[in-house]
């Protein structure tokens, strides 16, 4: 999806710059969520085995969901933790900032190649989590779909990381690199006699 936004030369003439990076990081939300939250239900486990007295251990009810879908349904209320808690750090961080920081700031996403191929590989997985077919009369409550949607967002980007680093070993082909190159100097910043 990245790639589809507009991308002129020059970071001062990006346009829709702050729905690039609202969106760049709200997806960013599903795939931490699915990684962290094996560390979280993980240390949820080993607080219950704990002794403690009993008035400071949460009540545990016999869940009604399958052991399988209880990992997506804790990804998907991760995913709303998380979710929020970029969201109130992004506008911490660009509270007060000019639009020109906006721009630059979406523009170097774009110019990013890496980055761009790593959001076509996430976008893939969220595509195909959100797609995904649970067995009929299984319990599938919004929690389980939106954990779907991060463990594909996660699989997608373990599978950049495998190809770009794995199969490619982490380098880009020739033809790649010299555009990357050629890119990176057509659309440096202005010289001070254009400006």
């Amino acid at each position: 999806m990245s790639r589809y936004w507009p991308h002129p030369p020059y970071a001062e003439d990006q346009p829709h710059s702050g729905l690039i990076l609202w969106t760049h990081i709200l997806t960013r939300a599903p795939p931490t969520a699915a990684f962290l939250t094996p560390f979280i239900s993980a240390s949820t486990l080993i607080y219950r085995k704990l002794p403690l007295p009993a008035s400071l251990l949460p009540r545990s009810q016999p869940s009604p969901f399958p052991s399988q879908l209880l990992n997506l349904r804790s990804m998907g209320t991760n995913t709303l933790g998380v979710t929020s808690l970029v969201t109130l750090a992004t506008i911490v961080l660009m509270y007060g900032r000019t639009d020109i920081e906006y721009q630059d700031r979406s523009w170097r996403l774009l110019e990013n190649k890496g980055q761009m191929e790593s959001d076509d590989w996430m976008y893939g997985g969220m595509i195909v989590g959100a797609l995904w077919k649970f067995k009929s009369g299984s319990l599938v409550d919004w929690r389980v779909r939106v954990g779907s949607i991060s463990a594909g967002s996660a699989i997608g980007v373990l599978g950049y990381l495998g190809w770009r680093y794995g199969v490619k070993g982490g380098k880009w082909d020739e033809d790649e690199r010299n555009q990357r190159t050629e890119s990176c100097m057509a659309r440096g910043f202005r010289s001070s006699a254009e400006k």
